[in-house]
């Protein structure tokens, strides 16, 4: 049965941010399926832990989960990891066809539909919610859903069709002319019709897992099964302790069922297994109700559920892959790395008591790192460093975190809540209620009567030097620390202030209630322009330029000036925002279970192996390139067989250029061609040889890389890009989203363009291309111990950016080991740099 996080039954549609690291148009359409054109975004903020409804497997080592928010996970037979999605319905079943297709359903009638490595949404005949979708053949396949609501698949397109007026929830197809659906009542397929069976119209059936045309099972929502024997479904009792929610057969005496409690503190999950007389309870290593079943194996199964669960079996032994074991509220978060963070927050146990709670980011899960810790909640955390970090919770108590996983309980003689603190460069200052304020020192922190608020509480501070501290509050409190003592400062509006973050000595942010935003520029604090008209609840900075704050279930995105509104994956509380870079960051916050969030770009982006774009024409013979040549770099493996005789599959198109066939990078051509990433010189000739401008690449990398396009409101950002330039909305695109920029002023004036400009129609290098595209496709900065290339040693500009490349097999040198990163880069070179870094999955290395 679907949940979502929050109030039971409530659909979440949250639009995503702007940038499709896969998101090429339309590729791996299957023909005749109407594509709706959107991509999946690489950089956004996305759910560390959905509510996972569905799981399915095609084998071991391949599987997709899916749930709230949109969010869609892969496993690649080593790890889970974060998927590109082009949606933020719910989701609520997942089907796979075969390795490389598959297909998803939810909220509002979405239809997703896997090929060529991502997931695009298809037009869908209907826009009730869909809650299951399975295949009885290619051509045959069914999506249904709450009251009725049913979708045909017939190998082309969907279509509506009326089989019942009741919710279905459960599909099983035993073979074309054999099938199960079961919900509010049952329904049998034989391969042309749906027959209404009226057995269970007495209670409720979720999942449903046939065996043969006499033996199928279903789980209910009272805890026990039901079994049809041909003609009709018969009751068994199990006396589950709530509903099954999944079921999987594999043998008359071998399944297994899942099910739980939804939203219960504990003890809310559980797993039977049938052994062909009797279901029985086996030990369930989390309490988080379990919504999935997919088993590959009759060795392996995994199954998926709330916030954020993966449980996988070997055997009759269950383990558990990624789990949350408190449904905590997360207060504050600190990032020293993407790779590297903490979060903290407090649960109540069962007791009715307030527990601490902190969980450490080791790059690809969220590890418990306070098990039911000291009876009081924790606010806000810093960390110190990679072995070090300090937080502040209720009453007055820090806690002090040090490798390799202790923490320490200080408790303070000032005994109010610890709602901020900040450390930096040695000097350490927390602020909480009733205008509290401690400082560290030496190791520890001591409370004493500094603050100037009088009674009014302190929610946050910011420390930009010892002489230079900021801390803001209620009632519109702002406090400033010159080094000898605090003082209160003026600020517009007398909202409640609830976080602060300092860039700069003269460039700060604070935000507040009723969307309060002040910028403060040195002298004074200043209302800011809002968006949002809802409280602001936390703020980070990387640069004077880039920003974020979190409210109720949205972002606020400032860059370059302004600040726009983002939807949250899932609606919650967002109390705390830690950005590392542009392009990693962290939030937490409050819902029923607690908010983790990431942001960073989402294609497979911790573990290799998952599905990526491939070129649907790649030819036979791959001519080896010149030795010790410009223009022969080799960035491709080499086939070795004959002729080049591509072969056609329904999502390639004609090649149209003479000029390609036998060019080392062909397949790299015409992949990027046939999504109408790059064109031609002329109708029939591609001139690979060319020189590739910066206007040519913008345009490239914008296209390849599913860029949202971003149209300026006022003047265009660069004097020698008009409107009326063919590359204009491409370059003023990858200027917003941080990939591209103009030059300086002197540049420009030796070009003969005035400031700012872009200089357009100028050769890109070779390592001018490879540190584009490696920021567009959001690749981490490898930092190797030595040297690939001999002509790129590391005080080269590019040089992290050329190993980074090298390292995720994006790039190769010359056989005389070098780069020639100043060398003007062709133009199929660069389809070739682009296709990989396009293709690549974030954590893949060579």
């Amino acid at each position: 049965m679907l949940r979502t996080r929050g109030t039971l039954g409530v659909m979440f549609a949250l639009l995503l941010a702007t940038l499709g690291l896969l998101g090429l148009a339309q590729a791996g359409a299957a023909t005749g399926v109407n594509i709706g054109a959107q991509p999946a975004e690489a950089t956004r903020w996305y759910d560390y832990a959905p509510d996972y409804q569905a799981v399915a497997f095609s084998a071991d080592d391949s599987g997709w989960a899916v749930g709230t928010g949109g969010s869609i996970y892969h496993y690649d037979g080593t790890a889970w990891t974060n998927y590109p999605s082009p949606t933020t319905q719910q989701l609520s079943s997942v089907t796979i066809i075969s390795n490389s297709e598959a297909w998803a359903v939810g909220g509002g009638g979405t239809i997703l539909h896997l090929s060529a490595g991502q997931w695009l949404t298809v037009t869908s005949p209907v826009v009730g919610y869909l809650t299951v979708v399975r295949f009885a053949s290619p051509t045959d396949g069914w999506a249904m859903g709450y009251l009725g609501v049913a979708a045909h698949w017939n190998g082309t397109s969907w279509s509506s069709v009326n089989l019942t007026s009741l919710n279905i929830y459960g599909i099983d197809f035993l073979s074309p002319t054999e099938g199960w659906a079961v919900g509010d009542t049952t329904l049998h397929y034989n391969g042309t019709t749906w027959t209404v069976n009226h057995d269970t119209e007495q209670t409720r059936l979720f999942g449903v897992s046939g065996l043969s045309a006499t033996n199928a099972w279903a789980g209910a929502i009272n805890g026990n099964m039901w079994q049809w024997n041909g003609t009709h479904w018969n009751e068994v009792a199990v006396g589950a302790p709530a509903e099954f929610d999944a079921v999987h057969m594999f043998s008359a005496s071998n399944g297994w069922a899942v099910g739980g409690h939804h939203f219960s503190v504990t003890d809310s999950s559980f797993i039977y297994h049938y052994d062909g007389s009797t279901w029985t309870a086996v030990t369930d290593p989390a309490v988080r109700a379990l919504l999935g079943l997919a088993c590959p194996d009759t060795s392996h199964c995994t199954a998926v559920g709330d916030h954020g669960t993966i449980l996988q079996s070997s055997g009759l032994t269950w383990s558990a892959y990624r789990y949350l074991p408190d449904i905590a509220t997360m207060g504050g978060v600190s990032a020293i790395d993407p790779h590297d963070a903490f979060a903290v927050g407090y649960y109540t146990g069962q007791d009715s008591f307030y527990y601490a709670s902190a969980y450490q980011w080791d790059g690809s899960n969220w590890k418990h790192s306070l098990s039911r810790g000291p009876a009081f909640r924790l606010f806000s955390i810093k960390m110190l460093s990679a072995t070090e970090a300090w937080a502040g919770g209720s009453d007055g108590v820090f806690m002090h975190w040090t490798t390799p996983s202790t923490w320490t309980p200080l408790t303070t003689t000032l005994g109010w809540d610890v709602s901020g603190l900040d450390i930096r460069i040695g000097v350490g200052w927390a602020v909480g209620k009733n205008g509290s304020i401690w400082q560290y020192s030496g190791g520890t922190w001591a409370g004493t009567a500094y603050s100037p608020t009088g009674q009014i509480s302190l929610n946050s501070v910011s420390i930009v030097s010892a002489n230079d501290v900021w801390a803001v509050g209620n009632s519109g409190v702002a406090a400033h620390w010159n080094g000898s003592g605090w003082s209160l400062v003026n600020t517009p509006g007398g909202q409640n202030l609830h976080a602060v973050k300092m860039v700069a000595s003269n460039d700060g942010w604070a935000v507040g209630d009723s969307g309060t935003i002040l910028h403060y520029d040195g002298s004074a604090w200043n209302s800011y322009t809002s968006p949002v008209t809802t409280p602001l609840y936390s703020v980070d900075f990387i640069s004077p330029t880039a920003g974020w704050a979190g409210g109720n279930g949205f972002f606020l995105h400032y860059l370059k000036g302004s600040w726009t509104q983002q939807p949250a994956p899932n609606i919650g509380q967002l109390d705390g925002i830690s950005m590392v870079s542009n392009i990693a960051g962290f939030a937490v916050g409050a819902s029923n279970f607690g908010e983790f969030l990431i942001y960073g770009s989402t294609q497979c982006p911790d573990a290799p192996g998952c599905p990526t774009p491939t070129p649907t024409l790649v030819p036979t013979n791959t001519p080896l390139p010149p030795t010790n040549t410009p223009g022969g770099p080799t960035d491709t493996p080499l086939p070795s067989t004959s002729t080049p005789v591509p072969s056609a599959t329904p999502t390639d198109c004609p090649n149209p250029f003479v000029d390609i066939n036998g060019n080392i990078f062909y397949g790299a051509i015409h992949f990027l061609y046939c999504r109408n990433v790059v064109s031609g010189s002329d109708a029939s000739h591609f001139t690979p040889n060319g020189t590739a401008t910066r206007a040519q690449f913008a345009k490239v990398v914008v296209k390849g890389f599913g860029l949202q396009f971003y149209t300026p409101a006022g003047n265009p950002d660069f004097s020698d890009v008009p409107p009326t330039y063919f590359a204009w909305l491409y370059i003023e695109t990858g200027f917003h989203t941080g990939i591209l920029n103009g030059f300086d002023a002197n540049t420009c004036t030796a070009h003969g363009a005035a400031f700012p400009c872009y200089l357009p129609n100028l050769p890109i290098t070779r390592g001018q291309l490879t540190k584009l595209v490696v920021n567009a496709a959001h690749f981490p900065l490898v930092t190797p111990g030595g040297q690939t290339f001999s002509d790129v040693p590391p005080s080269n500009v590019f040089y992290l950016a050329i190993e980074t490349a090298h390292a995720k097999g994006v790039i190769n040198g010359y056989p005389d080991n070098t780069f020639s990163p100043n060398q003007n880069i062709q133009r199929d070179q660069m389809c070739q740099i682009v296709y990989k870094g396009v293709t690549t999955p974030l954590g893949v290395a060579s």
